[in-house]
């Protein structure tokens, strides 16, 4: 195969491909942006170094973002002022 025939065939192919249009009815486009939720909030707190510790113990190998976060979503969720 020539490096022309070969470069032919990759334009039809594109050409084929391009003919494609996207599906961007409202529906799907909507529930693709519904699903993205980024969390973009940050907390500050100051810890002794050992109650750094004491958490990183308790949320095993999650990040400390992760672990602040289940907990501060368990709190939400009971509705219980602490």
């Amino acid at each position: 195969m020539t490096a022309d025939n070969k470069l032919e065939k990759m334009k039809a192919k594109m050409n084929k491909v391009s003919e494609v249009k996207a599906d961007l009815t409202p529906a799907k486009t909507l529930k693709k942006k519904a699903e993205a939720s980024m969390r973009t909030k940050r907390i500050s707190s100051y810890l002794t170094e050992e109650e750094k510790n004491s958490f990183l113990d308790l949320i095993g190998r999650k990040s400390e973002s992760d672990g602040l976060r289940e907990v501060i979503l368990r709190v939400i969720k009971e509705g219980k002022k602490i």
